[in-house]
């Protein structure tokens, strides 16, 4: 029974005790500022309240302590928390290398005074003896540099003055200083020079000689033309000319008409060829011309071939067709020695030209090569003079 009613109060006291918080938790969070005040019955218990805080404690007054230099810390003298008083010594620097630098200086100290007392008392006979022969010494080689350097001056001045010789040479357009680069450069434009002239008139020579022939075979040319017309048109054996096969005469006059024309452009050709005689305008004269004289040793040969298939008669006799034929045969022995004449000609200008072109083509590119090899000597001759210069002042600067 006693243990029962102890429950109930401990029950009755947890109650009042979670009321007590609650009311606390309550005016704490509606209104921390307020102050708090907390009722209850008295009743006869335990009443248990904890209360707690964090936070950070510190001293009133606060003093940072430094040493004046760096350096390892060798002893402490005070705890933390030790109460100290003005002057105490609290912490002192390891000062081992201060002792080494001092121990140092006075070792210089020490050398500097023996020093200085060599210098008062004076120098010894032996050190002056060694003292004149280094004058000596010192003397000489002086006077070995004096003369090196005059020997530098001199070897330096004449280097400068042969490298603007040379280049002065090189520049000069008088015949007394004239360099081996300068003569080829002349020699190479004389080789040109001939080259050209040589050559041109190789050329003019078979140009001119060429329009002759042009002319002569024309000539020839015009007169086998007449000798077929004559042929096929013969009063008595016109009719019977190429009478077994009538194409041969077809192709006579086909070939003659055509001769014709080539003639007619190979005489105007000719004619601009002389009023002028461009290399051009000559070949032109030339082809045309050729073009004619085959053009007529086709149409011969036709003609010839239509006499052979001709038919005789009373009026038209065999000595009458072996006569035409015999002119026939004659005109194309003409023609093709105007041909082949005509074609040497060409030729040989043409052979002409191509000398002039090659061998003046060497002579420039010879001529080139020389200029060429003036400009590096020129170029040259000008670094050998900056480069005496230089290395001049750089010589007697180390003398």
């Amino acid at each position: 029974m006693f243990w029962h009613l102890s429950v109930k109060k401990a029950l009755l006291i947890l109650l009042i005790f979670a009321i007590i918080g609650s009311t606390v938790i309550y005016y704490i969070a509606g209104n921390k500022q307020s102050d708090l005040y907390t009722t209850a019955a008295v009743r006869r218990g335990r009443v248990v309240q904890t209360v707690s805080e964090t936070g950070t404690v510190k001293a009133a007054e606060e003093i940072n302590l430094s040493f004046l230099n760096t350096g390892k810390i060798r002893k402490i003298y005070f705890d933390i928390g030790a109460q100290v008083n003005e002057g105490d010594l609290l912490a002192e620097l390891d000062y081992s290398s201060l002792t080494i630098k001092k121990q140092e200086s006075q070792a210089n100290l020490d050398v500097a005074r023996e020093n200085l007392l060599k210098l008062q008392s004076g120098a010894t006979a032996e050190e002056i003896a060694v003292a004149r022969a280094s004058v000596s010494q010192a003397e000489a080689a002086y006077e070995s540099a004096k003369k090196e350097l005059d020997k530098t001056e001199e070897k330096a001045a004449e280097n400068i003055s042969q490298a603007e010789k040379t280049l002065n040479d090189l520049n000069s357009s008088s015949a007394d200083t004239v360099t081996t680069y300068e003569q080829a450069v002349a020699a190479a434009e004389t080789s040109l020079n001939n080259a050209k002239t040589t050559y041109e008139s190789s050329v003019d020579n078979a140009k001119n000689l060429l329009i002759t022939t042009i002319s002569d075979k024309l000539i020839v040319d015009n007169t086998a033309l007449d000798t077929i017309d004559r042929t096929i048109n013969d009063e008595d054996g016109k009719d019977l000319i190429s009478g077994e096969e009538p194409i041969y005469l077809i192709n006579t006059k086909r070939y003659y008409k055509n001769a014709e024309e080539y003639l007619e452009n190979a005489k105007s050709s000719l004619a601009a060829a002389e009023e002028n005689n461009a290399n051009d305008n000559v070949l032109t004269a030339a082809d045309e011309a050729l073009s004619a004289l085959r053009e007529t040793f086709s149409s011969l040969e036709s003609c010839y071939q239509a006499l052979e298939k001709s038919i005789i008669s009373s009026d038209f006799s065999q000595a009458d067709l072996d006569a035409l034929k015999a002119n026939i045969s004659v005109q194309q022995t003409n023609i093709a020695a105007a041909i082949s004449s005509t074609q040497t000609a060409w030729q040989n200008f043409k052979d002409a030209i191509l000398a002039y072109e090659n061998n003046v083509a060497a002579a420039e590119e010879s001529l080139r090569t020389a200029q060429i090899a003036y400009d590096n000597a020129v170029i040259n001759a000008k670094n050998a003079l900056a480069s005496a210069k230089i290395l001049g002042d750089q010589q007697i600067t180390a003398a």
